[in-house]
């Protein structure tokens, strides 16, 4: 058994299903060192078929959660086919040399990267956040999108987003939807304008708000229990506190950037509030664009237990304004590289991201959500 970015990773089990493809006659997996998480799984296979690694990997994840998946399909090494006892120490060896020869293919295109990545996440506070919250509850902000020309919001209380959905929704609330005069004293909105490009596909948008993202006002805040009237309620913005604004030092080398988010993760967050958010960067050379990431946590028995996560910002390498929200211009491919990529970091265990929001998910939410207001109007 070795470990990979905190999970355990036993290679018997790895063997084993590679033994059920079709025609895999013997197998082995063996660990590589990395720099990033630890140690990483490879595969030796001998085989009296053909297979590419896309059908290897999608086999293997019909049983294996991703971060078990091999990063590399070697042929059968010749040692052994001229007789030679195989010794797991040659098969480590070897596969260490295909691994390290992969990565430093790309290392100076990543350094590249990873320096305009370095400059661009200075701009944002990287680490535990805390979420904007009155009364123990949560404040979400609603932004409507129906006049693509006038975006207007409100500020609604709520112990989930689903819920502020079902206020929306809810028969006796009808007058939130059919509102249309902004001089109207039932529904104060608010002018709404975006600090970057977004790309919206819905009518209307939920956003849970962060303590440091509150407007420097005191806010008017509505609360998604109530059926059939709209109290307001006050909540007096004050300075975010110092946990939600420090920023962790952006290193020059991205494998200390890692160590030191991970080791920031590791800490937790200080406050009482049980839900937090993990805001970090990932870049991907492959996709040429930056993310700048959000995981919503729960603290369940003093474990902190992975909820789900979006990604906040969007940044094209080739482009110099940034999208804010992009939940419709993330690709599926992105997203399984991200979530792979944040699993692999430790960032989640296969468990709770097997009941957690993600993408797709949150795709079908949304779409629901949306087909629902539509049969309101129709």
């Amino acid at each position: 058994m070795f470990i990979s970015g905190g999970e355990n990773i036993q290679p018997e089990e790895i063997v084993r299903i590679l033994l059920q493809f079709p025609k895999i006659e013997r197998a082995e997996v063996v660990a590589v060192k990395d720099h990033v998480f630890g140690q990483r799984p490879i595969a030796f296979i001998k085989s009296s078929g053909s297979a590419s690694v896309n059908e290897l990997r999608i086999f293997l994840e019909k049983s294996l959660p991703r971060f078990k998946i091999p990063e590399l399909f070697l042929p059968w090494p010749k040692f052994d086919e001229n007789g030679l006892k195989l010794f797991r120490k040659e098969l480590t060896d070897t596969a260490q040399l295909h691994y390290d020869s992969l990565h430093n293919g790309s290392f100076k295109k990543n350094n590249d990267s990873f320096f305009n990545f370095e400059k661009w996440l200075e701009k944002f506070s990287i680490g535990w956040m805390r979420i904007a919250e009155n009364n123990e509850q949560q404040v979400f902000l609603v932004v409507d999108h129906r006049d693509k020309f006038r975006c207007r919001c409100l500020y609604v209380c709520a112990y989930s987003r689903s819920e502020v959905m079902e206020w929306m929704l809810a028969k006796e609330n009808r007058i939130l939807l059919n509102e249309q005069n902004d001089n109207n004293e039932t529904i104060k909105w608010l002018q709404f304008s975006n600090s970057s490009d977004t790309i919206t596909r819905e009518s209307f948008e939920i956003i849970r708000i962060l303590e440091e993202e509150l407007p420097k006002c005191k806010l008017k805040l509505y609360d998604a229990s109530e059926r059939g009237k709209f109290t307001k309620s006050s909540l007096k913005i004050r300075r975010a506190k110092k946990e939600s604004i420090k920023k962790i030092k952006i290193s020059e080398n991205e494998n200390q950037y890692m160590k030191d988010l991970l080791k920031e993760f590791n800490s937790g967050w200080e406050w009482n509030f049980p839900e937090a958010v993990f805001q970090f960067g990932f870049h991907f050379q492959e996709f040429q664009r930056m993310y700048l990431l959000r995981c919503l946590y729960k603290r369940v028995k003093c474990e902190k237990k992975f909820v789900g996560w979006k990604v906040h910002i969007l940044k094209d390498f080739s482009k110099s304004e940034d999208v804010e929200r992009p939940f419709w211009l993330i690709s599926s491919l992105e997203s399984l590289a991200l979530e792979k990529k944040m699993h692999q970091f430790g960032l989640f265990s296969a468990d709770d991201h097997q009941n957690a929001n993600n993408p797709l998910k949150e795709k079908k939410r949304r779409k629901e959500f949306q087909t629902q207001i539509d049969e309101i109007f129709n």
